[in-house]
């Protein structure tokens, strides 16, 4: 059961972080008043409630992603970054489910990379479908020095992310959960998030590889102390494995929540 919550979380983790560089993507290669050809209201899964400023500075209000309220987005556009052809924007995110700062550079062979970024992404809004009938709860923590992504798959990843999305669905058997915490890296073309976390309820493992065409596989190693959390688990899908219950699964991202 905890890592299920963990997988759903995560999950809209990736997608929180594809949508943020697209918004960024749109932001440092049109002017402001041209955003609505990228983003426009006749979009399904991208809109926002009204765009201010100039190609060099301005703001999206309440820009949404299928229905998930990224935040209000300001950005700052480096005169000087457009001389290499490698067009730099400053982006902020506030007042939605993903809050914080970065750095996204636009290079050639279509090459995008975000950098020194400072994110807190509020999981709910990005897992839908829950976890065992519960609304999944808690936040993630992401600090970026540098992902640097292009057509081929990922390049460079250097990162960590923390969570407490195991905290909720763990209350309901009335135990305390743990948080999860890891790296990005790349493995190969794959853009890899590596989790994991222990407490004396037990400890969970968990990879999520991401390919250049946006399949992903996700597994899960789960060690819980409660007998009750094990047969939980085993009920949705979790199977014995060297003293371990794991779970694994793929797919093709395709929106939020998806």
């Amino acid at each position: 059961m905890k890592s299920a919550a963990s997988i759903s979380g995560h999950h809209g983790l990736l997608i929180t972080l594809g949508v943020a560089a697209f918004v960024a993507t749109c932001i440092a290669i049109a002017p402001a008043s041209l955003l609505s050809a990228f983003a426009g209201q006749g979009r399904a899964d991208v809109s926002y409630n009204s765009i201010e400023g100039t190609i060099w500075r301005g703001k999206v209000s309440r820009l949404t992603a299928d229905g998930a309220l990224i935040g209000d987005v300001d950005f700052r556009i480096s005169p000087f970054s457009l001389i290499g052809l490698s067009p730099r924007a400053y982006v902020k995110s506030t007042n939605g489910a993903v809050r914080g700062e970065g750095v996204v550079t636009i290079g050639a062979g279509q090459r995008i990379s975000v950098s020194d970024a400072n994110l807190e992404v509020d999981l709910g809004p990005f897992a839908r479908r829950g976890v065992l009938g519960m609304p999944v709860k808690g936040e993630a923590r992401v600090r970026i020095a540098e992902v640097r992504l292009s057509r081929r798959g990922c390049v460079r990843a250097e990162g960590d992310v923390w969570t407490n999305v195991l905290e909720a669905p763990a209350r309901q058997y009335q135990t305390d959960g743990f948080p999860l915490s890891g790296d990005v890296s790349c493995d190969g073309d794959d853009f890899v998030l590596a989790l994991s976390g222990e407490s004396g309820d037990g400890a969970a493992e968990m990879s999520i590889r991401l390919t250049p065409d946006f399949t992903y596989e996700l597994t899960a190693s789960v060690r819980p102390a409660e007998d009750n959390v094990a047969s939980t688990l085993r009920f949705f899908g979790f199977e014995d494995n060297d003293g371990a219950l794991i779970y694994g699964s793929a797919g093709v991202l395709r929106g939020v929540g998806s």
